[in-house]
């Protein structure tokens, strides 16, 4: 129950179902520190070694041992045997079955304290250097994560940014500083993550920050490794840095501070980079503006697609008419981004814009094909009563009219969904009124015996439609 003070050294055994005991790790303190550790594997003895001297401005602290502590010893271990192989610096870890003893221990006595003391799982504790901050190291750390955040708010304006995100599409350059700004995040900004994680966290003031914040930075780099992917092809290539300077002879906070700031001057670079071939292929003001309600009516027109064509369609059709509506809209923005010239843009961006437009009215037009489909269906069935059953029956009135509708028509009008084009799109609309009106039509007609018998004859939509009078496009 009372609480301890660590100190000599811990010995950790495995036993086998034989019952004999194997050493595994020890533990050694030194001045109620945590000095090293030994790890006896495969006849091996390996040992991480943890600083324990005091310097002029540490302060030896007394900390309870929990996993925020090991937290902080893994992070010492890490930076003080790097020459370890990297097995048994992943697969020794500090921590181990010392605290699921431990939590047994908590469990027992939250089960049996209301009859026996408080608490009989002990808080062990250990003394641990250190190192608190200076004015201009909290200044600094506080400085790198105001500036991280500027700067991992600055690649995702990009990254977000409508215009580019088209551009990246149709121009390589614009690609690769896409992906140039994605090696400055893994080699820059994921090391700055890391060392504001542990600063907020409390555990930088417990280690050696030099050596720390040596190893994080990437401050010699003079060009990033690149890889593009445009086009569906993948090409590697280099970039000269261009703001970050690799010949910083201050300590590393000093080299943290203006590397944090080199940083966020390379990304705006890259910006100015990007804006370049974006005002290359946007050189017209009208241009801009028009690009600009194309992105905004293919938005919505996926949107539109995704959520009024959808499970019914796929039945009439016998295909996904969401999906081939889909590739259509993507082919369209895609072939449109594809163009290279900006006069070339001015001449089609108006007739991708008016497509798409005739696409959303496309869609309305599908959406009520199911429910149409069922009205025919319901106009073309009459119930008549059976003498030998004495019982009401359906039957279809003009029956191979009503075939054709069902098998060679209604296909052939969702069929024409999977072969879009946009100087079709307007006449594949129209079919669908002219097909739901047409049948009502015919229905009230007189006499269609020829009718029926001609198409009794035919699986050809178009030769259909004519016998029938219907105006349709194929």
């Amino acid at each position: 129950g009372d609480d301890q003070l660590t100190s000599g050294t811990w010995q950790f055994f495995k036993t086998d179902k034989a019952g004999n005991k194997a050493l595994v790790k020890e533990w050694v303190f030194e001045k109620n520190q945590f000095s090293r550790k030994v790890i006896h594997i495969d006849g091996d003895t390996i040992s991480f070694k943890l600083s324990v001297v005091a310097e002029n401005d540490s302060l030896l602290e007394g900390v309870e041992l929990n996993e925020d502590y090991l937290t902080i010893v893994d992070l010492k271990a890490s930076l003080e045997n790097q020459k370890l192989p990297e097995k048994y610096r992943n697969e020794y870890r500090i921590r181990d079955l010392f605290f699921s003893a431990l939590k047994k221990f908590n469990s027992a006595d939250s089960t049996f304290s209301p009859v026996l003391k408080n608490s009989i799982a002990p808080k062990i504790y250990t003394k641990i250097l250190r190192f608190p901050y200076t004015d201009e190291e909290e200044e600094t750390l506080k400085e790198l994560q105001a500036k991280t955040k500027d700067a991992e708010k600055a690649i995702r304006k990009i990254k977000n940014d409508p215009q580019i995100n088209l551009a990246r599409i149709s121009t390589q350059e614009v690609a690769f500083y896409i992906s140039v700004l994605n090696a400055i995040e893994r080699n820059f900004l994921m090391p700055n993550r890391e060392i504001v994680k542990h600063y907020k966290s409390g555990n930088l003031a417990y280690i050696n920050r030099e050596k720390f914040l040596d190893n994080r930075l990437n401050q010699s780099l003079v060009e990033l490794d690149v890889m593009t992917v445009f086009n569906n092809d993948t090409t590697t290539g280099k970039y000269s840095l261009r703001e970050i300077n690799a010949d910083n002879k201050g300590d590393s906070f000093e080299n943290l501070g203006n590397l944090a700031e080199d940083i966020l001057s390379e990304i705006g670079l890259l910006r100015d980079s990007i804006d370049i071939y974006i005002e290359e292929i946007k050189r017209e003001e009208n241009l801009s503006e028009i690009e600009g309600l194309l992105i905004e009516k293919y938005e919505s027109v996926n949107q539109l697609n995704d959520s009024l064509i959808g499970k019914a369609h796929r039945q009439l059709g016998g295909f996904d008419a969401n999906k081939a509506i889909d590739e259509f809209i993507e082919e369209t923005l895609k072939n449109y981004s594809n163009i290279k010239s900006t006069e070339e843009k001015m001449d089609e961006v108006e007739q991708a814009l008016e497509c798409l437009n005739e696409v959303e009215e496309l869609i309305y037009a599908v959406q009520k094909a199911p429910e149409n489909s069922f009205t025919i269906r319901d106009a073309y069935t009459k119930k008549v009563f059976n003498p030998y059953t004495f019982t009401e029956m359906e039957e279809k009135a003009k029956p191979s009219i009503y075939k054709s509708f069902e098998t060679v028509l209604m296909p052939a009008v969702m069929g024409n969904l999977q072969n879009l084009k946009c100087n079709k799109i307007s006449a594949y609309t129209e079919n669908f009124d002219n097909l739901f009106e047409g049948m009502i039509e015919i229905l009230k007609r007189g006499d269609t015996n020829k009718e029926e018998r001609k198409v009794k004859r035919t699986k050809d939509a178009s030769k259909t439609a004519d016998i029938l009078g219907l105006k349709m496009s194929f």
